[in-house]
């Protein structure tokens, strides 16, 4: 069996010499064995990589039993979400995208003992040299080339056959040419059904996605998901015209039912037809009674034999449909890859990157200037470290491709109720922020007015906190708390609150609630306590863009706490104070450990602590207004949370958009009312 990662990799030729193949794709539990071998920063892909070889090598995969949501096999529904009862079927009945089960990448892992290569980037580069070559018993680099000129792919075309006569000199296994059409066919089909599709879908592009990532992606989003990521959808040619002959008298038999792990990691609308058939249910003299003789192999198959092409002329052919595929983005002209966007069917797409990845940094920004279409930016590292900011992310952009939901009217019959004392009764609807400093609690009624709020730290229990600040609300609401109709919950914690009726992600509420106190704002800033992240929106409130910083306490209110504990201050000191600086001072934006240490340096050299208050309000606005630029936002601009009480911070932002904020009197309520708003619906 065969370890490989790259679509450029010869499957159809592995096929066609009787090899099984395996695309380890699991996240990893960590990398400390890979960053023992190699260095810490390089690509997160590539360590896992590392760490699953070793583990084939060791006899216990552990990216197959660590893959709690890998994809099913062979039970993708018209959504694209697998079923989990077709488990353990085999590979060759892979999903919709070639997908395979973990009971058959846990079998592949285990049986992977040979390991080919493309030199596609630096860090596959240090991956084979890292990995002992007793690991395997073949270990093979294939010289990929840059391009798909005509020299570019006799090369290629030179190394395939040599691979070839290599392989077939080693194994004793003769190479099967028909077995490589049909598998070539059935590769480029599935191509060709991806572009004949007419129902809408999302696009995840960019770097490979871990099987985990992707099935998150699928189960979160309103329409089907296809992967056109290099990890993804293989986008072949066909074969050309003189491969295929006349159906002989006999078709030959068919090669035995193969055990393919995530073979090609092909896509179509619908599931994928094994492009190999078992000796007993396709074709030749095991056929069953009436099946066309030259037709056995499936609706597409063509009975094949001998070919119009020598050997070397059909492995020219072939490794040119290998270059021409849709490029990767390390390929010398990446133009072609607009067809991606280009299709009418696409409604939004996932641009996913993977840590430290050389290649997908920048056209992430190229695409926004092609496209007006939804696309959410992504960051993973094969790890699930990072899965509960993920999932916050995937949430909101899926909420976000959804139609907009419309404020209903009272109903006129409840709106007639009285309470006992014959006063009328309010429906009553409540919104829970819960956050990681504070949990906000708003109340509206039927009309969509504010009629009780409160505002609690949040402490160690998001649960706790969130009762004490609703059983707050109803000391204010009164007779009226005993008619709350429904309780939306939104942020960090919103998980962990188990009276709540639903949820919604912070995204969403913000940007409702933001439209609810002020129509004409476009963008929003919110700074809160361990994140911040700016949206955008159209005249009807609705998110068109969005961007999170939530992997770094830099440029958030923990970030101003930790500040002012080390100036030995309170929050509400620490918001005025900057105004009256004197020196202007510039303090790390990038890292909250940093900027501690300066500030302690600027404190031993007696610097007014003024000026060092206005440096921090500087860093924060910094990186504020980097997240307002990659948006795009326009204003006008209003700012929520409780940062946007720091009157410093606020002017320092203003004086870098040129431009005012407009801000609420409780701009820390903002998300609690957005929550308030969807209960209300």
């Amino acid at each position: 069996m065969i370890t490989y990662i790259c679509k450029y990799t010869p499957l159809e030729l592995f096929a066609a010499l009787g090899e099984t193949l395996y695309e380890p794709n699991a996240d990893a539990s960590d990398f400390r064995r890979a960053d023992a071998l190699i260095h810490s920063s390089v690509c997160t892909h590539a360590k896992m990589l590392i760490e699953a070889a070793l583990d084939s090598h060791a006899g216990s995969p552990r990216s197959a039993s660590d893959s709690a949501s890998s994809e099913a096999a062979a039970g993708a529904d018209s959504q694209g979400h697998a079923s989990g009862s077709d488990a353990s079927k085999t590979a060759s009945a892979a999903d919709s995208q070639g997908h395979a089960a973990d009971s058959d990448a846990s079998s592949a892992a285990s049986d992977a003992n040979s390991l080919v290569l493309t030199n596609c980037c630096d860090s596959i580069r240090r991956v084979y040299d890292t990995l002992p070559a007793e690991t395997f018993s073949i270990k093979k680099m294939l010289d990929l080339p840059h391009s798909a000129k005509e020299s570019a792919v006799r090369l290629y075309a030179k190394e395939l056959t040599a691979l070839k006569d290599e392989y077939e000199k080693m194994s004793g296994t003769p190479f099967r040419r028909d077995i490589l059409i049909r598998e070539w066919k059935a590769s480029a089909d599935r191509w060709q059904d991806f572009c004949e599709r007419n129902s809408e879908y999302i696009a995840i592009l960019g770097a490979r996605v871990s099987d985990q990532l992707r099935t998150k992606i699928r189960d979160l989003m309103p329409y089907p998901v296809i992967d056109l990521t290099c990890g993804g959808l293989r986008t072949m040619p066909a074969p050309p015209d003189r491969a295929f002959i006349d159906v002989p008298d006999k078709a030959p038999d068919c090669m035995p039912e193969r055990n393919v792990a995530s073979q090609g990691r092909d896509a179509s609308d619908g599931p994928a037809e094994s492009s190999i058939t078992s000796g007993n249910s396709g074709c030749g003299p095991n056929a069953p009674e009436g099946a066309a003789s030259g037709n056995a192999c499936g609706d597409r198959s063509l009975a094949l034999s001998r070919t119009g092409l020598t050997d070397d002329e059909l492995i020219y052919e072939y490794a040119k449909a290998l270059l021409n595929q849709i490029p990767c983005t390390r390929m010398e002209k990446t133009e072609a890859r607009d067809i991606f966007i280009k299709n009418p069917s696409l409604a939004g797409v996932v641009y996913h990157s993977v840590k430290f990845c050389d290649y997908y940094s920048s056209e992430y920004a190229e695409l926004r200037k092609k496209t007006s279409l939804p696309i959410l930016k992504i960051e993973s590292d094969f790890t699930s470290q990072s899965e509960g900011q993920l999932d916050t992310r995937l949430r909101a952009f899926a909420e976000s491709l959804e139609p907009p939901a419309t404020d209903p009217q009272e109903n006129a019959e409840s709106a007639t109720k009285q309470t006992g004392n014959g006063k009328p009764m309010k429906n009553i609807y409540i919104g829970i922020d819960s956050g990681s400093t504070s949990t906000n609690v708003a109340a509206i009624d039927g009309d969509g007015r504010l009629v009780a709020w409160s505002i609690v730290r949040t402490g160690a229990r998001a649960g706790t906190a969130a009762e004490n600040a609703l059983a707050e609300v109803k000391e204010q609401l009164k007779e009226d708390a005993g008619n709350i109709r429904r309780i939306v919950a939104t942020g960090y914690g919103r998980e962990f609150i188990p009276f709540a009726n639903s949820t919604k992600t912070e995204i969403s509420c913000h940007a409702r609630g933001a439209h609810y106190a002020d129509p004409n704002a476009r963008t929003i800033i919110d700074i809160g306590g361990q994140d911040s992240k700016v949206i955008c929106l159209d005249e009807d409130g609705n998110v068109m863009n969005f961007v999170m910083n939530d992997k770094c306490a830099a440029g958030t209110g923990r970030f101003l706490e930790m500040m002012a504990q080390t100036l030995e201050m309170d929050m509400s000191g620490i918001g005025s104070r900057g105004l009256k600086w004197k020196k202007d001072l510039t303090i790390s934006s990038t890292c909250t450990v940093f900027a501690e240490s300066e500030v302690v340096g600027l404190i031993a050299e007696n610097t007014e602590t003024d000026d060092i208050i206005h440096a921090l309000n500087k860093s924060v606005a910094s990186r504020t207004i980097g997240l307002v630029k990659r948006v795009r936002g326009e204003g006008p601009f209003m700012m929520t949370g409780g940062v946007a009480k720091n009157t410093g911070v606020a002017k320092e932002i203003e004086r870098r958009l040129g431009q005012k904020l407009s801000i609420m009197e409780h701009p820390d309520l903002i998300g609690a009312i957005g929550a308030a708003l969807f209960a209300r619906i």
